[in-house]
């Protein structure tokens, strides 16, 4: 869409950046949020975000979408998937204990 939308190919680059940096980056200090925050809190707050999409094809809808939206929206949506998949890293890690998780990881494998 980016392409379509400027028409210029080297938009693709700053477009893979803006969800590039933030999975990158987030991950290293997202855990020391997931530590102090509510992890049940900070899942619903990340699962709600995933409405970017919806606010976003709404203006792509209207036609008034910018190149801008698309950075913005791309942008925050690897932030918030980046946090939630440090919660619910965690979150599976303290809710199970490890004796529970090694016998689910072995029935996996095992089922492959």
């Amino acid at each position: 869409m980016a392409d379509k939308k400027r028409e210029q190919p080297w938009y693709l680059g700053p477009l893979g950046l803006s969800f590039a940096v933030p999975m990158v980056v987030v991950p290293r200090l997202g855990g020391v949020v997931v530590d102090r925050v509510d992890r049940v809190r900070l899942l619903y707050i990340t699962q709600t975000g995933a409405l970017l999409a919806a606010v976003l094809a709404i203006v792509t809808w209207s036609g008034l979408v910018r190149p801008w939206h698309i950075l913005l929206t791309t942008f925050a949506g690897a932030l918030l998937l980046a946090i939630l998949v440090l919660c619910a890293s965690t979150f599976i890690r303290v809710r199970a204990p490890s004796r529970e998780r090694g016998d689910k990881q072995t029935a996996t494998a095992q089922s492959r």
